[in-house]
């Protein structure tokens, strides 16, 4: 059984078990990730969404430092 959800469906929703993987979906940009650390978010989600917000402000610093 396969389940089909819109990204931003998983980032509305409520549950947390939804909306945490939705983070980290590689199909939201980092301008779409600095608009969602402003909203009210579960700790966990809160957590991830910040580790992904490091990394890819780091793999920015790397790729500008290889240019």
């Amino acid at each position: 059984m396969t389940h089909e959800l819109r990204i931003e469906d998983a980032l509305a929703s409520d549950d947390v078990v939804i909306q945490t993987p939705a983070v980290l979906d590689r199909h939201i940009g980092k301008r779409r990730l600095g608009k969602l650390i402003d909203k009210p978010r579960h700790p966990l989600t809160r957590r991830l969404l910040e580790c992904r917000l490091d990394i890819e402000a780091g793999a920015q610093t790397r790729v500008a430092e290889d240019e």
